[in-house]
């Protein structure tokens, strides 16, 4: 039974990284200097919705590993060993939904 879950978990890890780098590029290249500001508020609508819907989706995940990585710790190290176990899937994500929160902020706030 636990090399099943295992083998599962090992599987699953890399989910995380490998749909947040093309979230990341495209967000990334969503820093324009001539925009249209209509278009460029729907593109952050639609941006923000993704980065919000990919967070939502590994948070299962994210938490069956923290809890996981807790039940081979000690008394003393529980805590600290679940927040690593969940911000290792869902760390890049949440920089993901950060860096839209950044770019939206910078669209809102310029002048028409």
């Amino acid at each position: 039974m636990d090399i099943i879950i295992k083998f599962i978990i090992s599987m699953l890890i890399p989910i995380g990284p490998i749909l947040a780098i093309p979230i990341f590029i495209l967000i990334c290249k969503g820093f324009k200097k001539e925009i249209d500001l209509q278009k460029e508020k729907k593109k952050f609508y639609k941006q923000l919705i993704n980065s919000i819907i990919f967070v939502a989706l590994l948070l299962p995940l994210a938490y069956f590993l923290g809890v996981m990585s807790t039940s081979a710790s000690t008394e003393e190290t529980v805590t600290r060993d679940y927040y690593k176990g969940f911000f290792f899937v869902e760390g890049f994500p949440l920089l993901v939904l950060i860096l839209t929160l950044i770019k939206g902020r910078s669209i809102f706030l310029r002048k028409k």
